[in-house]
């Protein structure tokens, strides 16, 4: 794996992508600092499985709560891979943090953990 400074890189960036091209990492750095790592383009991108595909590969001991559990989820989120695509926000903006705070069978929001 090469290390490539900033400046070399702007003066001969073809001569390093060909670099990259044969199969070669370069760690791109700033100051000496790595900020980035250039490698081969595969071809592949990222799988999007739904949660029903996810279940499916981690059988486990069986949760009386599973499908308690998977109704909480938000199904209408959407393939964030997919270009010109936003995924929705779970939570709408403007929501106060203790709107999505849990609540307790008497109805009192519950403390959220400390962190």
């Amino acid at each position: 794996m090469a290390a490539v400074g900033v400046s070399a890189l702007r003066q001969d960036l073809s001569g390093v992508l060909r670099m990259v091209e044969q199969g070669e990492r370069v760690v791109v750095t700033v100051h000496g600092r790595p900020v980035a790592d250039l490698v081969p383009h595969t071809g592949t991108r990222p799988t999007w499985r739904p949660l029903r595909d996810l279940a499916a590969m981690f059988p486990g001991a069986h949760d009386p709560d599973w499908h308690q559990d998977t109704a909480l989820v938000d199904h209408g989120v959407t393939d964030p891979f997919e270009r010109g695509r936003r995924t929705p926000s779970a939570v709408p903006p403007g929501t106060a943090l203790g709107d999505c705070l849990p609540r307790s069978a008497e109805g009192v929001r519950q403390q959220a953990p400390d962190s």
